[in-house]
């Protein structure tokens, strides 16, 4: 059977395209699975199992993109009318992380805002050098940056919430960008354990 020249031409074509992805396919298959990386899975956002909350944790870190985390420490009071919330940043070499803003609040149960936060303290402290001490600084920054010439910095935030409190509270934390994506912080969740008459993280 004899051909049209155009039809000719299509198979012509084709038989080439076909040949050309039996060579290449491999190639960018292997490419596409190489720039391919696992999705980010955060852990659980609220930390609270039970509403009642019953169980003292001695802390609680949250873990990030790119080996960043944020870890809350128990809270102390400071006197008979301000309780101070701790947290650390921890930045590995290279990373950083920016707040979206610099609000510190605290709210009922998964509720209303009940106070406002003042940021009180922060330092800065970068390990893996060989004299590594504590820097103060005068303010939060709004970008934290992991230092080059350590192993990871660490930036110790310490929040005043000053007036009386629930017995029973949440505290969550500013997103925070990470290359150019935003992340939800986890709610710590805190409450009054009477019979240590001190307020703790709880679960």
């Amino acid at each position: 059977m004899k051909l049209s020249g155009s039809r000719a031409i299509a198979l012509f074509l084709a038989a080439a395209f076909a040949a050309l992805d039996a060579h290449i396919g491999p190639l960018a298959l292997a490419l596409a699975l190489d720039g391919c990386t696992q999705p980010y899975m955060g852990p659980i956002l609220y930390q609270a199992t039970t509403p009642d909350c019953p169980f003292w944790v001695d802390g609680s870190r949250f873990e990030l993109p790119q080996g960043i985390s944020v870890f809350a420490s128990p809270p102390r009071s400071i006197g008979a009318h301000t309780l101070e919330l701790s947290l650390t940043y921890f930045i590995p070499k290279g990373a950083e992380a920016t707040f979206t803003n610099q609000k510190f609040v605290i709210t009922l149960p998964r509720g209303s805002v009940v106070a406002h936060g003042a940021v009180a303290f922060v330092d800065r402290r970068v390990s893996g050098l060989p004299d590594s001490k504590a820097e103060l600084l005068s303010e939060l920054p709004l970008i934290l940056h992991g230092e080059l010439g350590g192993d990871e910095t660490m930036y110790r935030v310490d929040i005043d919430f000053v007036g009386n409190v629930p017995d029973r509270f949440d505290f969550t934390p500013p997103v925070m960008i990470i290359g150019s994506d935003k992340y939800p912080m986890r709610t710590y969740t805190y409450r009054l354990f009477k019979q240590r008459q001190a307020y703790g993280l709880c679960t």
